[in-house]
């Protein structure tokens, strides 16, 4: 888990590439989430507080993938929002 993020809601955005998704990243974002994002175009980012995952989410690895970087990464997942 990084540093510093212990306290921080988390939540898995599919779909934050573009549109809504990143819209709705950004927001959950400003409000003091952590947020882990996901598209099948999903640019990267150096920001501690959003984790990128590239991939195709209606597959059960990528799916999987996602859960355990962000388990990896914030310790835990709080909320998920499926956009695409």
């Amino acid at each position: 888990m990084s540093p510093g993020l212990e306290s921080k809601k988390v939540t898995i955005i599919t779909g934050a590439s573009g549109g809504i998704g990143a819209g709705l990243a950004a927001a959950f974002r400003d409000t003091g989430y952590a947020v882990v994002g996901t598209s099948l175009s999903m640019p990267t980012t150096d920001d501690p507080h959003l984790l990128a995952v590239q991939g195709d989410i209606t597959r059960a690895e990528t799916a999987q993938r996602v859960v355990e970087q962000a388990l990896d990464r914030f310790g835990r997942v709080l909320r998920r929002a499926r956009l695409a």
